[in-house]
């Protein structure tokens, strides 16, 4: 487990959810770039409930919290065996507009990658990529992704555009994984003030399935994907 960060499954509390509309709405540019709208006051509920991709049996779509210093930052979502065996799916890694820029989203993928690595015999992560989140390729790009040949029309709301299929083969060694690629970020470690600390305990993985516009384009959310209508 990262010095940073911790990771934890979501369940779906109403307090959960909350924190997690909170993450959602300190980014209005991602939900922008894939529907066209601001995120709706339910717009955490919605993405914690919906189904997984048709054949893929509930329990392995496994939703995570990101935490920093006990403050939820962020969320992702894992697929297991899709969409094939011993293949797992990301999508839906988000990092708070107020933590942006401290290597977190890094942090995060890298916990990530231990996840699926203790799955026995996963021999790739894949992430289906909206095109209109272009700007935070040079991102995945860094953690060892490339673009594959696969790609589906996307069309949500008023947002019409690709999803193309990004692909990292786990046989194969890279800098995301190699510690001198990653110093250590303590001297850009966020600071949350007037927070009280929960006694929530970190873990690592496991678990159920389940500001304006200018400045989110001067600060991008360096670290978000969206799967799609997968």
């Amino acid at each position: 487990m990262s010095d940073l960060i911790s990771i934890e499954p979501l369940e779906g509390s109403e307090k959960e959810l909350a924190e997690l509309q909170k993450v959602f709405e300190s980014i209005p540019s991602y939900s922008h770039k894939l529907t066209g709208d601001d995120p709706s006051k339910t717009y955490a509920k919605e993405h914690f409930d919906k189904k997984p991709p048709e054949g893929v049996d509930p329990e392995k779509r496994l939703f995570y919290a990101i935490y920093f210093n006990h403050d939820m930052i962020g969320c992702f979502e894992l697929l297991k065996d899709y969409p094939e065996e011993k293949f797992a799916t990301l999508s839906h890694l988000i990092i708070s507009y107020d933590v942006q820029g401290a290597g977190l989203g890094s942090e995060a993928y890298k916990e990530i990658e231990k996840i699926v690595r203790d799955w026995e015999g996963y021999q790739k992560i894949r992430i289906p990529f909206v095109k209109t989140l272009e700007s935070v390729m040079p991102f995945w790009r860094k953690m060892g992704y490339r673009k594959t040949s696969e790609n589906s029309p996307y069309e949500v709301g008023t947002v019409k555009s690709k999803t193309v299929i990004l692909e990292k083969n786990l046989n194969r060694s890279h800098p995301a994984n190699n510690n001198n690629n990653n110093k250590s970020n303590n001297n850009r470690r966020p600071k949350f003030s007037n927070k009280k600390q929960s006694n929530r305990r970190p873990h690592s993985g496991g678990g159920r399935n389940h500001q304006n516009n200018n400045q989110n384009s001067q600060k991008a959310p360096a670290t978000s994907t969206e799967g799609g209508e997968s």
